[in-house]
């Protein structure tokens, strides 16, 4: 989870702070791309919105800090 904080803070990668699986998951990183389906990519956003932050699009999930 802090490497999509870390990316929702890069305006380069991520325009607006907002982070989904479609715009950002070519900055993932090697390990944590291939390790990780857009499944489990969203359902780590979910758990970020319940706790920090929150979902600003449900089609595709998107979070925003």
């Amino acid at each position: 989870m802090e490497r999509f904080r870390v990316i929702a803070a890069d305006p380069d990668k991520c325009p607006g702070g907002k982070v989904s699986w479609k715009r950002n998951r070519n900055h993932l990183g090697r390990d944590l791309r291939d390790q990780s389906k857009q499944r489990d990519f969203n359902e780590a956003l979910a758990l970020l919105a319940e706790t920090e932050g929150r979902l600003v699009s449900k089609d595709p999930p998107t979070w925003q800090r």
